[in-house]
């Protein structure tokens, strides 16, 4: 039987930015994520971004342990890449223009055990926009891990959204 944790987050922050009013949307129906490797962990559900000035807003239905064993600790990452991403490659080559740890969405709580999720996440996260404003836009969950990531962080990608604009 699967457990669902219910996590909701608001998280503010203001910087000035000049992207006011720009939303970035995956279709509202349910999106199947690109699960990088061998991750069990996945977005399910619509996911959805609209950038305003100096925020990112988030909507998210569930970030999704579909393994038999507890996740690491969890990262929810935002990503600006001049080239669009294509295949289960662990790496992103862009910018972060935002991030959260699920520790501070979860009241604590960074890691999914078995069938566990965080589920209908509204986020509001600083942004920081990217240089050039021609990009594509991808929504990471980031796990840590020291088997099979070469990041000197140890967190690597589980999963991605690529989050279309004008939708």
């Amino acid at each position: 039987m699967a457990v669902a944790m219910k996590r909701k987050a608001q998280l503010g922050y203001a910087l000035s930015a000049a992207f006011i009013g720009v939303v970035l949307t995956v279709a509202p129906a349910d999106v199947r994520a690109v699960t990088i490797l061998d991750s069990k962990i996945d977005f399910q559900g619509a996911v959805s971004l609209k950038l305003g000035s100096g925020h990112a807003d988030l909507s998210i239905k569930s970030i999704y342990n579909q393994g038999t064993m507890p996740s690491g600790s969890l990262r929810i990452s935002l990503w600006a890449a001049r080239a669009p991403k294509a295949g289960n490659s662990p790496n992103i080559q862009g910018y972060k223009t935002a991030e959260i740890y699920a520790r501070d969405l979860s009241g604590g709580a960074d890691v999914l055990g078995p069938n566990q999720s965080f589920d209908d996440l509204q986020l509001q996260l600083r942004f920081e926009p990217p240089a050039d404003r021609a990009y594509n836009a991808y929504l990471l969950v980031v796990e840590e891990r020291f088997a099979n990531c070469s990041q000197p962080d140890h967190y690597c990608g589980d999963a991605y959204v690529n989050v279309v604009p004008g939708q």
